[in-house]
């Protein structure tokens, strides 16, 4: 794992297009059902990447003037997104975002809310390529995220809007059963909203 970012305790602030976290391929994250969320602070209205993984398997992003973008691209390699086109994520505020997928519908998630879904068929698992948070590997330079991240954890299971929120604001063990131990930006929980 590269870092090239500050931390901010146990989360990481970026700044620019030379601020991310690049992940190598990890057989992990080639999932069939997901659940990816986490708290962000955002500094800029810009487009911005939260996490990508690979060549667009899976990417949460910010759209510009905050509006969430949660893509995947299905089991033929055919990509789709949901967007949340009624919210959008404040600046200099706490926001906990989530996208999940259950192998035929795409849920995007605004502090406990669902502000979107989409139906997407299966999950394509056979990208290769490194992940990033903070940015995406085909815009090296155009598109980082400017704010910190805290907190972003993958799943293996689709999460329940139910399991969504009462997951918020708890602290999660690194070997929580279905959670993908790829990053632990974990500190103690306290209320953002």
């Amino acid at each position: 794992m590269t870092l090239s970012s500050t931390a901010q305790g146990n989360a990481i602030g970026f700044n620019g297009p030379d601020s991310y976290v690049e992940i190598p391929d990890y057989s992990g994250l080639n999932v069939s059902q997901l659940t990816l969320e986490t708290w962000v602070y955002t500094t800029s209205s810009d487009y911005q990447f939260v996490f990508t993984k690979g060549d667009y398997q899976y990417v949460l992003q910010l759209y510009y003037n905050g509006e969430i973008y949660f893509g995947s691209k299905n089991s033929a390699g055919g990509s789709n997104t949901v967007s949340s086109t009624s919210k959008r994520v404040p600046l200099n505020t706490w926001t906990h975002i989530a996208g999940t997928h259950d192998g035929s519908v795409m849920r995007l998630y605004m502090n406990g809310e669902l502000v979107g879904s989409l139906a997407h068929d299966g999950l394509y698992t056979a990208d290769r390529n490194r992940s990033l948070i903070g940015q995406h590997p085909a815009y090296p330079t155009q598109y980082p995220f400017n704010g910190i991240i805290d907190e972003l954890r993958i799943w293996n299971i689709a999460k329940t809007q139910d399991e969504i929120i009462a997951s918020m604001y708890s602290e999660v063990p690194p070997d929580a059963s279905n959670l993908t131990p790829i990053l632990n930006l974990m500190k103690t929980p306290e209320p953002r909203l």
